[in-house]
């Protein structure tokens, strides 16, 4: 079930508060992890139907338990952001348990990182945050509204940078189990605040096709993908100081390597 999140914000303002948009209060690495854990109401019967609604200034990915909600990436994508921010919808149903950590992971995007052929950034604000909301209908009829508020925590990730244009860098050495678990708090953890945002702003984002049109890129490692659009996936063995470099770019460079000044 999919429903709008404009239609429910007067809503979730009676039962849990204003819907906000929240940022970590203090300073935290490139892409911050907000995150709140989800008791389920007792006494109503069974989960019927569940759907998450989120967005960000910013680009986010939503997790379940450690789990995506989605197979979509750098959500919700471009918007004209002076006029509209744009939302997604996840059917969650069958992912909450008893007790589920939600958890919304931050970047840079458009709204954030570099932009333009002169390397601009912070073309549209200066400060990363998120805005989401879980509905969960149970057999009596009851509904459960969980919403991003003051409530929410925040904590470092394992990105230590990341941008559009120039890539990402991950240790994964900081990666911990605590992210995924519900009720264990996580090292250095910080506080959330609400940021200024009209709620008005939020439409929901029209569906495309996951990758356009074209050849398909090849499998090896240093290949000319052609028309192609999307990601790529690789999997490694590596040892506990490793490090994969490489390369993507919009089109070729005179030797056959990817031409780093066109690259998205």
């Amino acid at each position: 079930m999919t429903v709008s999140l404009d239609a429910l914000v007067q809503g979730v303002n009676q039962c849990i508060g204003a819907l906000g948009m929240i940022a970590p209060d203090g300073p935290l690495d490139a892409s911050p992890i907000l995150f709140k854990d989800v008791e389920l109401a007792g006494g109503h019967g069974s989960v019927v139907s569940a759907s998450l609604h989120a967005s960000a200034l910013g680009i986010f990915e939503a997790r379940l338990n450690g789990v995506s909600v989605g197979p979509d990436l750098m959500s919700p994508g471009w918007s004209a952001y002076q006029w509209r921010l744009r939302y997604r919808s996840y059917d969650v149903t069958d992912r909450l348990d008893q007790s589920t950590r939600l958890t919304l992971s931050l970047g840079n995007g458009w709204f954030h990182g570099t932009l333009g052929w002169e390397g601009q950034r912070h073309s549209y604000g200066t400060r990363l945050g998120a805005i989401a909301q879980l509905e969960v209908t149970f057999e009596d009829g009851y509904q459960q509204l969980i919403a991003t508020d003051r409530s929410w925590s925040a904590c470092a990730s394992d990105v230590l940078e990341n941008d559009l244009y120039n890539g990402q860098t991950i240790d994964a050495r900081l990666r911990r189990p605590e992210w995924a678990t519900p009720g264990v708090c996580v090292p250095n953890q910080t506080g959330v605040e609400e940021i200024d945002f009209d709620t008005g702003r939020l439409a929901p984002v029209r569906r495309a096709s996951d990758c356009a049109s074209g050849d398909r890129a090849p499998t090896s490692t240093d290949t000319e993908a052609g028309r192609w659009s999307g990601h790529r996936r690789l999997r490694a063995e590596l040892g506990r100081l490793d490090a994969i470099p490489g390369a993507w770019g919009a089109r070729a460079g005179h030797h056959g390597a990817a031409c780093r000044s066109a690259r998205r």
